[in-house]
């Protein structure tokens, strides 16, 4: 499953499997 996480330090979205 693709789980989309929060990169709060370049306050960016990125998808981790």
């Amino acid at each position: 499953m693709h789980v989309l996480a929060v990169n709060r330090k370049l306050h960016t979205y990125e998808l981790v499997s």
